[in-house]
Order: structure tokens, then C-alpha cells, then sequence
């Protein structure tokens, strides 16, 4: 044996002796954060289907393509209520913070599963519909006010919103396909489930396209709206009335506005 194997050889018994005295030490220090290790694994492992879960949500997304959509209206800023412009609560906080950083489904996103009464199925209801797929959520009750009190639109009640899905339902053309809407699910308020995984809290819809990815989403309902984005994202010329108002802006220029003119009084008066 020459003189690198051994040296080589030595090195690998004395790291086998060292990795051995390490695991079987009782030295409070070692054993400590071998503890440590250990539970750092079992809660990985038990992570480990939210991780992959939100892992693949995300590479899975579209939220850059021009076919993902999405619809949102701040109150108008007045006095009263003056929830409609405070940066420190109120709805509108609520909403910038909801559409900013809440984890939610957006527009791009592919659609969750979620159970449905009778037994089936989201993924089933999508599988079965041959064109789009219109989702539509009743949402909480006091969210729903809270919306109504400061946007100023009609909250649908749970048989008038089915109303309103059955409205959009089209017609297939001579290859069995629906250019537009096919089948419909309506979410009770009482389905906590469903509104938790697609992180709904007020009244809204999801427009799913045939690939199973959300196209569209609208808060509030709007049908003008949904329209709009077919003509716009699908081009496809409809006849029906765009009736609604323009979404407005991710970014929101009021806060900024309404802090910077509470930090000029207070430098003004203390300084």
C-alpha cells in the first residue's frame, strides 16, 4: 500500500470514528441538536404536501398572459363613509391588501378542487363542460355589506345568483363545442371550504377557460364585465351590452396621498 492510501485510508477511518462518537455522544450540546435535527425533518416531511402543493400552483400559473384577467373596484373616495378613504382600515385597505398580498386564486391560476354537494366534484364539473366554466361564490355576509355600503352594488341573494350564473350558459356550436359559458357552480356562503381554498371573502365569480386555468375574476359581480373580457381577451363578438365600469388600477395612489398629507401637517405643526 502506498503512502496516498494510507493517508487516504486514515482520513476515512478517523471520520468513520468521528461521525460514530458524534451519534452515540451523550454530550448535552450534540444531543441537543441532534434532538433538533431530528424534528426539523418530521416537520419538513409534514410540510411537505403544502410545499409541493404551492410549488406547483405556482409553476403551473399564467398570470401574465393575456387571456388572465382580473376585475376590482375601490369606493369612490368621500367623507362619508370615511372607510372609503382611510389608509389605516376600512374596506379599501382591506381590498388593496386582499388583491396585493392575501393568499388567493388569481387570474392565471390553475384551478383548485374543491367538493361539491351530491358528491361530485370541481375537477369533475370541469372535466365534463365543453367550453368554459363559470364559478360563482355567494361570499360572507358581512363582507357582502361592507361591499354593497361602499360600491354601491346589488349583493345577490343565493336563488338570484343562480339566476345570474344560468343567464351567461350558451349554446354549442355544430362540433359540440360552447364558444362561451357551459356549466355553471354556484358556492353557498355556508360552503366555508370552497371559499377558503380559492381565498373568496366577498361576493365575486371565476371564469374558468377549457384548460382548467381561471381567465377571469370579477369583484363585484359584473356581467358587463365578463362580456368585456371576451371580446377583449378571446375575441369573441358577442352582441351582448359591456355595461360596467373600468377595474380599477393595481396600485393605489390615494394612500399614498393621504399619508404624505398627514406627515406635512404633523411636520408643519412640530416643527
Amino acid at each position: 500500500m502506498n503512502l496516498h492510501s494510507m493517508r487516504r485510508n486514515g482520513w476515512a477511518f478517523l471520520g468513520s470514528e468521528g461521525g460514530q462518537e458524534v451519534v452515540s455522544s451523550r454530550n448535552p450540546l450534540i444531543f441537543f441538536m441532534r434532538g433538533r435535527g431530528q424534528r426539523l425533518v418530521n416537520m419538513l416531511t409534514f410540510l411537505q404536501p403544502t410545499i409541493l402543493k404551492t410549488v406547483a400552483q405556482q409553476m403551473w400559473s399564467y398570470r401574465t398572459s393575456s387571456l388572465s384577467m382580473e376585475h376590482w373596484e375601490r369606493p369612490v373616495p368621500t367623507c362619508f363613509p370615511i372607510t372609503s378613504i382611510c389608509p389605516a382600515g376600512g374596506y379599501r385597505r382591506r381590498q388593496n391588501l386582499h388583491r396585493w398580498v392575501k393568499t388567493r386564486v388569481h387570474a392565471g391560476d390553475r384551478v383548485p378542487d374543491a367538493s361539491l354537494p351530491g358528491g361530485m366534484r370541481v375537477h369533475q364539473i370541469l372535466k365534463r363542460s365543453r367550453g368554459w366554466t363559470l364559478l360563482l361564490f355567494e361570499g360572507g355576509e358581512e363582507e357582502n355589506l361592507d361591499m354593497e355600503k361602499h360600491l354601491g352594488n346589488k349583493v345577490l341573494s343565493l336563488s338570484e345568483l343562480e339566476a345570474f350564473g344560468a343567464g351567461f350558459k350558451s349554446t354549442s356550436d355544430p362540433t359540440n363545442f360552447v364558444p362561451m359559458v357551459d356549466e355553471v357552480i354556484c358556492f353557498p356562503a355556508q360552503d366555508v371550504e370552497a371559499h377558503h381554498i380559492f381565498g373568496v371573502h366577498g361576493q365575486c365569480l371565476f371564469l374558468v377557460r377549457p384548460d382548467h386555468h381561471v381567465g377571469f375574476r370579477c369583484e363585484p359581480l359584473r356581467r358587463g364585465a365578463v362580456y368585456r373580457y371576451f371580446r377583449l381577451a378571446c375575441g369573441i363578438s358577442h352582441g351582448m351590452p359591456e355595461d360596467a365600469p373600468a377595474s380599477s388600477r393595481v396600485f393605489d395612489p390615494l394612500p399614498v396621498i393621504v399619508w404624505t398629507l398627514i406627515l406635512l401637517l404633523v411636520i408643519f405643526l412640530f416643527l
